[in-house]
Order: structure tokens, then sequence, then C-alpha cells
């Protein structure tokens, strides 16, 4: 059975059309931020989304010990705070910039208004929110089910989006340890046996995959998952 390894959404923006696109661009407040730079805090409430034009954003919490945990990083293309423009929530994390990055961001009244005109932007809307929670359901599905080096090759894949010029994924072994929530003995354990297998080598701060197919085609072979249907030929 075939394990798809990258993302679930192409990400909200690259999947518009030029159209929808241009009447986004239309409407959305461009700012910059610099490395590190706070875009959100938990708690906001600011109804506003917002894509990644260029560069990256860190998802992270702090909790009681000071210790700060990143669920996820945003690679150009992707979308933030749907859940405070169409369920009118807080924020659930801190927001930074990785790296100078470019984000445009549209307001509730402005995107509502949007909506209201534009039939085919409402099912693009509904379309992607479909697609975040496949992608939730099946990361909650390989935590349960895939061993750590292939949970850590699909994100890796995941990863690539945010390449620098040289194709090598920037990224500190305690940052994949925590997006994967795992200690950084089992991470680098697992980082092992993927340059073991010649999926992957590995650089000061950098990971590059040797051979993208060969990592598909890996974590294909990974799967405990039964064929379409959950149903075995017993022949």
């Amino acid at each position: 059975m075939a394990v798809t390894i990258g993302t679930a959404s192409g990400g909200f923006f690259r999947d518009l059309s030029p159209v929808l696109r241009r009447s986004l661009l239309e409407i959305a407040v461009v700012r910059t931020y610099r490395d590190g730079a706070v875009i959100h805090r938990r708690g906001d409430r600011s109804r506003a989304l917002s894509i990644v034009r260029s560069g990256a954003v860190r998802m992270s919490n702090i909790g009681r010990d000071g210790r700060e945990v990143t669920l996820a990083t945003l690679a150009p293309g992707e979308s933030f705070g749907e859940f405070t423009m169409f369920a009118d929530l807080p924020r659930q994390f801190d927001l930074t910039a990785h790296g100078e990055s470019v984000i445009e961001s549209i307001n509730h009244r402005r995107f509502q208004a949007l909506l209201r005109s534009s039939p085919a932007l409402s099912q693009h809307v509904i379309r992607h929110l479909a697609q975040r929670l496949h992608q939730a359901l099946e990361l909650l599905d390989d935590e349960r089910r895939l061993p750590l080096p292939a949970r850590l090759a699909k994100r890796l894949w995941q990863r690539s989006l945010l390449a620098d010029e040289q194709g090598d994924i920037v990224a500190t072994q305690q940052e994949l340890a925590d997006e994967l929530a795992v200690s950084r003995v089992a991470l680098s354990a697992a980082i092992h046996q993927l340059v073991a297998a010649g999926l992957i080598s590995t650089g000061y701060g950098r990971i590059c995959i040797t051979d993208p197919e060969q990592l598909e085609a890996w974590v294909a072979k990974q799967s405990q998952l039964a064929p379409a249907g959950g149903v075995f030929d017993a022949a």
C-alpha cells in the first residue's frame, strides 16, 4: 500500500486559482517580520487569516517549566488563523518568524465579504479545511502506528518545502524532536538509521534527502495498514 509522505494540503495560497489569488492580494495587508519576531501570541483573539508569502512561521508553545516546544514550521503558501477566522477561538500557539518572513493577513470583515461574493472561494475554503483535518488525523495515526524512523522520514519530506538554495533542510535535532514529540536520544537514533539506509545525509544543523523517490518507497514499506477497505485476501 502506498503511503503519502507529502502534506495532505498543498497550502491555502499555493492551491488557489490565479483569479482568487489576485482577489485576496487586493484586500491583504502585507507585513515583513525579522527572524524571531512575534507575529501572534497564544490567546490572541484577532480575527484574521494569514498566509506565508516568503520565509517561514514557527508554531510553538511554552510550558510552565519554560521549555518551548515547536509543533510545526509553516512553509510559503501555507496559512494560519483559521480557528480565529471561522470559529472566533483564541489562538492556540505562539507564532514567530523563522528567518525574515513576509506575511499576508486578511481581516475577518474583508474575508467574509469576499466569501459572500465568491462561491469558488467558499468551496476552496471548505476543501482546504477538510484537507487540514485529514492531515491531522493522518498524523495521529502515524504516531500510533509507524516506527519513529518512518515518522521522521515523512516529516523531513514535509520540511523539504523549506529547503535552502542547496536543497538542504535546515533544522536542529531538538526542533525535529519537538515536532515529533520524542527525546533527542530517540531522534538521533532514528536519524542514524535513515543515514545508514542511504536515505539522508547530515551536516551541522542540516539534513539532505539524498534520493526522494527512494525515501518515498522506503516509507511505503513501513506501513502497517490493511489495504483500502480493510480486507486482506485470505487466498
